[in-house]
């Protein structure tokens, strides 16, 4: 393994710690809290918690205990249109 992808792989779980630190930090407004930000926002239920909190704002309806895969792709959907609204920019992102 060359070093160069060693210090990459070091700076990526730097920058996924800080990150999970951050929205937790917003998330125990509601008493949640993520571990593995991927697995954690993967069914849009704490994402769109998270986007509600920090933009003071209530989404539209969303799947609020997400069981079948399309009310989990609905869910990030709805957080991942609700950020293009805001003007926040997403290249090559979609549920």
């Amino acid at each position: 393994m060359t070093e160069k992808l060693v210090v990459d792989r070091r700076w990526e779980e730097i920058q996924k710690k800080t990150f999970t630190k951050w929205v937790n930090s917003h998330l125990r407004k509601r008493r949640l809290v993520i571990e593995n930000i991927q697995k954690d926002l993967a069914d849009g239920q704490v994402f769109n918690e998270f986007l509600e909190i920090i933009s003071n704002e209530k989404l539209p309806k969303w799947a609020k205990n997400p069981k079948m895969r399309i009310q989990k792709v609905g869910n990030v959907s709805q957080g991942l249109d609700f950020l293009k609204k805001q003007k926040v920019q997403l290249v090559n992102i979609s549920a």
